[in-house]
């Protein structure tokens, strides 16, 4: 049950260290199905195999409409609309409090580049990152209190 969150894991670490979104999914679904293939090999071989008929023996047309019915490909869906709608309205938000600089910041968090540059996720002590909660909640209590 931890795989899928170990290979998110993974995946979300290659991203904030700098690889590309691609090569971030790439690591992390490797390292998922290695893991899975090494927990449950017996299972991973019969899957793998079927998967391997299924591709040499049915038509593109028939695997199209066969992920369009699937439960995958909705679930899928909800998440990248999930993820959209945070992102829009993450940008609205910043744009309203901070203006341009926060809409770019915000773009460039949500990994469109907006033009600032590479995304400050985690940062230094002087200049804390979007995940640097303990050094943002320091940066805001010097500067306030």
């Amino acid at each position: 049950m931890a795989l899928p969150y170990i290979a998110a894991g993974v995946g979300l670490g290659v991203y904030i260290k700098g690889d590309s979104l691609a090569g971030s999914v790439a690591w992390g679904g490797s390292v998922y199905v290695l893991s899975q293939a090494i927990v449950h090999p017996i299972q991973s071989s019969k899957l793998m195999w079927s998967a391997a008929r299924y591709g040499f023996t049915t038509s593109l047309q028939t695997m199209a409409a066969d992920a369009a019915a699937s439960k995958a490909v909705t679930a899928t869906a909800a998440v990248a609309l999930g993820a959209v709608s945070g992102a829009l309205v993450g940008t609205i938000i910043s744009k309203a409090i901070w203006g341009d600089e926060g809409a770019q910041h915000a773009l460039t968090f949500y990994g469109f580049d907006a033009g600032i540059g590479d995304a400050n996720y985690w940062g230094t002590k002087d200049d804390p990152g979007y995940f640097n909660i303990p050094g943002n909640v320091s940066k805001i209590w010097n500067a306030y209190v």
